[in-house]
């Protein structure tokens, strides 16, 4: 692909759907990759693992870390110039849908900690895949090879449905509903060209 300007691929959808197998699989090793920051300060003890029982205040707490470190490696990366295609596992918005008040929450959190809007810090070309999450013995199959992996199917159902919501809600002009990977793949090569 050629890329005219500065463009950035943000894979998102709910836990188990195939972000980070797909940046793996079908985007070359010579691209800038984002990973998935909430799975990246739990595997690197950055964070405590959840407690048992009531976990409201501990995903509040992970919820500001995942956004701050979030917001420093977007703002690294996207003010480098020598980057102009990056694919990211989730982005910023991402948030929301484990917030309690949704994107309410992350407005407020955004402009608490860095004094700007949600969708203001990157002026860069934004594509957005949401890829599907997989049947409930699929997924329950998936969650057993990621000790990270907290959510039943039911919630992580509900966590797809809210980034549906708030992706569809946001300013980005391109936001993809998955099909299969080569669909995906056809779907960006048609935007950016």
């Amino acid at each position: 692909m050629d890329f005219k300007r500065k463009t950035r691929i943000i894979l998102t959808g709910g836990p188990c759907s195939g972000k980070s197998y797909a940046i793996e699989n079908f985007f070359s090793n010579d691209i800038v990759k984002i990973p998935e920051v909430a799975t990246y300060l739990l595997e690197n003890n950055y964070f405590p693992a959840p407690p048992e029982g009531d976990k409201t205040e501990w995903q509040a707490n992970f919820q500001d870390a995942i956004l701050k470190t979030q917001f420093i490696l977007e703002s690294e990366i996207f003010h480098n110039d020598d980057n102009y295609f990056v694919v990211q596992d989730r982005g910023i918005a991402d948030g929301a849908a484990y917030m309690p008040n949704g994107i309410k929450d992350l407005e407020e959190k955004m402009e608490k900690f860095f004094g700007m809007k949600v969708y203001e810090q990157i002026g860069w070309k934004t594509i957005v895949v949401i890829l599907s999450i997989p049947d409930e013995k699929s997924y329950n199959k998936l969650k057993e090879t990621n000790p990270h992996r907290m959510e039943n199917y039911a919630d992580a159902l509900k966590a797809h449905n809210k980034i549906i919501e708030v992706y569809q809600a946001s300013p980005y002009k391109h936001v993809i509903i998955s099909g299969s990977y080569k669909d995906n793949y056809k779907a960006i090569e048609k935007i950016l060209n």
